[in-house]
């Protein structure tokens, strides 16, 4: 509910009429019965209208209807708004304050000034498109009813509704970059000291004697020569999922989308990996880091909520987070794919120079840009996985399960 002052007074229009008033008076005083008369009807107008205004706040109801309680990402909610005057009385302007925002950008939604006319219903609809995640509030802000005169206003609390919106929830098939690197692929069922094959910790250079079955045939196309698949026992490393939440500029709706984009793409990541039994991290900056030791309902859950106060602001590159996060872990092995929506020639230079242990890897978001700004990232992205780097491209926020598997 939001509530203001419950009475609000018009200094201007008040020192106006107390000045038209003191010259009635001596109009009065001097020129006889008919200022009199004026002045009396001058004296008694404040009265009066403070007890019409007060019957209008009396007797004026309203009334907030909402299609959708909890929708999701591109759903739309309908809001009708009803007010009405139960009173036979004349009125002064009412003022309708509407909110509606998505973390500090409107909706759409602009106040409403009226005369409201005795039993008679006022409605106001409006639909309120959700294309993005984040925290939407929608409503009756206040009510303003103005007295005749303009001296005085009354205020009415009112509420507002708000709706969180969270990004959608993709289910791979596959992993991710199975092939290429080591701690994408998923965690077997051998114990102790026994090689376990879906265990792939580093690709290195075929060395006569290694199993003709562990030679990796996509670094053997790329960087032609043969290479084989090293595998570890049953411990786990691990996957870190690094978001980058770096800017892109003016936040418009290309931007909104660009970042929801990469949001669902980490979300989809972690629900993999994490239901996959994967040791699982997500981290970046400004943004809660969270830790699965394995498959955790609750846990994703909340990280799923959270994931609406994710932000775009920072100014810090992955890679850092990156080197901070080895630095206070003590180089903790595992994998680490960076979701970024920027063509960051480091990245994929960090991916290219770890082509050979497969350690680091990218996803690359180009939903939201241009042709000019993909066709000059394909580009890149296409040298470095010829060279062997871990490098995948998501054209848009409808093709991820396909293109992360691509």
């Amino acid at each position: 509910m939001t509530t203001t002052r419950l009475v609000s007074f018009r200094p201007g229009a008040i020192s106006l009429y107390l000045l038209l008033l003191i010259i009635l008076y001596l109009a009065a005083a001097y020129l006889g019965p008919l200022f009199v008369f004026l002045f009396a009807v001058f004296v008694s107008a404040p009265v009066l209208s403070g007890l019409l205004t007060l019957l209008t706040v009396a007797t004026l109801k309203y009334h907030q209807t909402f299609s959708n309680d909890h929708p999701l990402k591109g759903e739309e909610v309908v809001y009708v708004l009803a007010v009405s005057k139960e009173a036979m009385i004349p009125s002064g302007a009412i003022s309708l304050r509407l909110k509606g925002s998505r973390q500090g950008m409107s909706l759409g939604l602009t106040d409403i000034d009226m005369y409201p006319v005795a039993n008679r219903r006022f409605s106001f609809e409006h639909t309120i498109k959700c294309p993005f995640r984040g925290v939407y509030v929608v409503g009756l802000d206040s009510i303003e009813v103005r007295g005749y005169f303009g001296w005085l206003s009354f205020h009415l609390p009112a509420w507002v509704r708000t709706f969180y919106v969270y990004p959608r929830i993709i289910e791979l098939r596959e992993a991710p970059f199975a092939e290429e690197v080591s701690s994408l692929s998923l965690p077997g069922t051998t114990h102790g000291n026994e090689e376990d094959i879906t265990l792939l910790e580093s690709v290195r250079p075929y060395v006569p004697g290694d199993p003709v079955r562990h030679i990796s045939w996509k670094k053997f196309a790329s960087l032609g020569v043969p290479a084989t698949r090293r595998y570890e026992s049953s411990a786990q490393p691990g996957v870190t999922i690094v978001l980058d939440t770096r800017g892109g500029g003016t936040r418009n709706e290309r931007m909104l989308e660009t970042e929801d984009c990469s949001v669902e793409i980490a979300v989809a990541l972690v629900k993999y990996f994490s239901e996959s039994g994967v040791r699982t991290a997500i981290i970046g900056d400004g943004i809660e880091p969270f830790r699965f030791a394995g498959r955790d309902d609750s846990l994703f859950r909340r990280f799923h909520r959270s994931t609406v106060s994710i932000f775009f602001e920072s100014s810090v590159s992955p890679l850092r987070v990156i080197d901070e996060e080895l630095f206070s872990r003590r180089g903790a092995s595992g994998m680490t794919v960076i979701v970024t929506h920027f063509a960051d020639p480091e990245i994929l230079a960090r991916c290219e120079q770890t082509a050979s242990t497969g350690s680091v890897a990218a996803v690359v978001n180009l939903s939201g840009r241009s042709a000019n700004v993909r066709d000059r990232t394909l580009r890149g992205v296409r040298l470095v996985r010829e060279r062997g780097g871990a490098v995948c491209p998501v054209f848009g926020a409808e093709t991820i399960a396909e293109d992360l598997v691509r």
